[in-house]
């Protein structure tokens, strides 16, 4: 859904549709807890009725606190125009006092979001198909094959969009958290005295019981039943925090609580546990057949949720300068949220089928969860100590007595999962980190390129101002696309510098065009700002939230420019110089992510234009070096025909 006029979904339709499209998107990933939560719970500590009392009262306490009071209470008020997630709040803190720092960790923190986006297909998809060797044992030899081909089937669709399946995600999620807590309410009327468990003593005792080698095992496996809270904020910008809020408050939450409580009676009435999945088991057995799709259903839509929002991660990450450049498909005509990035969709695919085939149990798999959900968690509560205490202009002692218990909770669930490093727990590490790393490298090598462009500017705007009446003047139109905001003192982009030099000819009427990027999701103001530097030089700034994908076309005939002989584009060719140790490295690294990037002129949206749009391939020699320089051969010059 996009509200590119900066108003608040909630305000553009009704409530309750919102809250009831809501329950397919934002709750996808913590909806699908209940069936594997328990399993890793009891593993750990078995199922004496002390440790089932104490597990589900964990699990409450942390719904109630971790998810309703940060993110549903606290957390969504910290809206950039509207949008949530860790970009958010990098573009509400960038002004503060150690925002630098802190800025490091949310894109850290974004990195392992990525990791949460391949963990989380595979094992809900992988755990919902289990349910087949709890029906019939034999099954399990086709539990990883069947993961497999739902998990290509809904990366290989992803190209469609999802809103054409989208209405019905709400409904599908509905049927689910209905029939999830009518089982769980169920086993409650069975075995009432689970409800003592609402009681945070329970939780105290039992942590207090566990030496910490168990309490880690524990509270690694219970975090599995907040996984997916940070997307509360996350889309944010997609539904209002008021849909949000209500659906969570009024349905969400007492449909998972009465889950979760319903799987601890279940065990606390001494019911038979089949083929270690609690989940399953606590289902009557005349509906379990039926179990298995619904459950199949309603992780494909968490999956969907992660897919889809990885996406979105990713146009921000390149709007902010992190990330090359990916092409970006629009699957609707109608939401500018409805997005496609056939790059980032194939990796997070063979990131997913690669887990499954490694870890072949959901079991196993939930080793590897948790760490990137904590990180985040840990990171957004540092990022909203520096909210309230500077944007919201809370005192030290409100700061200290909401936000020091809450960290220090999420610092419990992250040392926690530390003991799953060795277990499976370094996968989401390594992308996080890895990730981390590439947004350092690809903002370092895009510096090296700006440092070389700079070095080889020789001519400015005022020059050719000067020499313009002498030269013979082609009577066309030519934009011509610059990295910075150019004025009288600055200096001729070196794409037009190349073109004076080789035909001895400018352009009558040359466009010096710029795109910003701002740090709000949506731009509201004014598309293009238009600056008449000389008769027939003229310099414009197109600025797009971060949110928005640059469209240099439409920028331009917002400013009255609609009749364009060309379009001139640079595209770098690295050529390495005698860098050594690390900067070879990084060298080598922004090499290999460059060529992954899509090429300028189809980010910018000039694809259509065909042939009027003109790529000055640019030599940047020494690259890597201290001394990084732009060689330009006259023959460099080429002609793309986008397709």
């Amino acid at each position: 859904m996009s509200h590119s006029d900066g108003s608040h979904p909630e305000g553009a339709r009704p409530l309750w549709p919102l809250a009831l499209a809501a329950l397919g998107v934002v709750y996808g990933d913590i909806g699908t807890s209940p069936l594997y939560t328990w399993n890793e719970s009891v593993h750990h500590v078995g199922h004496a009725d002390i440790h089932v009392l104490g597990i589900a009262s964990i699990i409450v306490w942390s719904l109630l606190l971790l998810v309703t009071l940060k993110y549903v209470g606290l957390v969504l008020n910290a809206d950039n125009q509207g949008e949530g997630g860790v970009f958010a709040l990098f573009g509400i803190i960038k002004k503060a006092r150690g925002a630098k720092t802190l800025g490091l960790a949310l894109i850290l923190a974004a990195g392992f979001l990525y990791g949460d986006g391949v963990i989380t297909p595979a094992i809900s998809v992988m755990s919902a198909i289990e349910g087949l060797t709890v029906i019939a044992p034999s099954m399990e030899a086709f539990v990883v094959p069947l993961t497999l081909i739902v998990l290509t089937v809904l990366f290989s669709v992803q190209w469609r969009g999802t809103a054409a399946v989208g209405r019905i995600f709400g409904v599908v999620m509905v049927v689910w958290f209905v029939t999830i807590s009518s089982i769980g309410a169920l086993r409650i009327a069975q075995y009432p005295e689970v409800l003592w468990a609402l009681s945070p003593t329970y939780a105290a005792r039992l942590v207090m019981s566990l030496k910490w080698d168990h309490l880690a095992g524990l509270l690694g496996a219970v975090v599995l039943a907040i996984t997916g809270g940070e997307a509360l904020y996350a889309d944010l910008g997609h539904f209002g925090s008021k849909p949000i809020r209500v659906s969570w408050l009024f349905f969400v939450l007492p449909c998972l609580v009465l889950s979760y409580l319903g799987q601890g009676a279940f065990l606390l009435n001494g019911g038979k546990v089949i083929a270690g999945n609690v989940f399953y088991s606590s289902v009557p057995e005349m509906i379990r057949p039926a179990m298995v799709p619904l459950a199949t259903a309603a992780t494909i839509i968490a999956s969907q949720a992660l897919i889809t929002g990885a996406f979105s991660l990713t146009v921000q990450g390149v709007n902010l300068g992190l990330f090359p450049r990916h092409r970006v498909v629009h699957t609707s005509s109608e939401m500018e949220g409805q997005i496609y990035l056939p790059v980032i969709n194939w990796m997070l695919w063979a990131g997913c089928c690669t887990l499954v085939l490694m870890f072949q149990r959901s079991s196993n798999l939930a080793a590897a969860y948790g760490m990137a959900v904590t990180t985040v968690m840990v990171v957004t509560s540092l990022a909203m100590i520096v909210v309230s205490r500077h944007v919201w202009r809370w005192s030290m002692w409100l700061v200290a007595l909401v936000w020091v218990p809450l960290l220090l909770l999420d610092l419990s669930y992250f040392t926690a999962n530390f003991v799953k490093i060795l277990h499976g727990g370094i996968v989401p590490v390594v992308i996080g980190v890895g990730l981390f790393f590439s947004m350092q490298v690809w903002q370092w090598g895009r510096a090296q390129v700006q440092q070389a462009y700079r070095a080889a500017r020789r001519m400015r705007i005022g020059e050719l101002v000067e020499v313009r009446d002498r030269l013979l003047l082609v009577p066309r139109t030519i934009v011509y696309m610059t990295s910075q905001t150019v004025d009288l003192d600055g200096f001729v982009p070196v794409t037009l510098e190349t073109f004076l030099r080789k035909w001895g000819v400018v352009p009558k009427d040359v466009v010096l065009f710029t795109v910003e990027t701002s740090s709000k999701p949506y731009w509201v103001g004014r598309r293009a700002q238009v600056l008449e530097l000389a008769p027939g030089i003229r310099s414009i700034v197109a600025t797009f939230g971060y949110m928005e994908a640059p469209n240099v076309p439409a920028a331009l005939e917002s400013a009255g420019i609609k009749d364009v002989d060309g379009v001139v584009v640079g595209q770098e060719e690295l050529h390495w110089g005698n860098a050594t140790g690390w900067r070879r490295s990084w060298a080598f690294g922004f090499s290999w992510l460059a060529r992954l990037a899509t090429q300028a002129h189809m980010y910018f949206g000039l694809g259509g234009l065909g042939a009027k749009v003109t790529k000055v391939v640019v030599h940047v020699e020494n690259f890597g070096s201290e001394n990084p320089r732009v060689n330009m051969p006259e023959d460099m010059i080429s002609v793309d025909l986008p397709v």
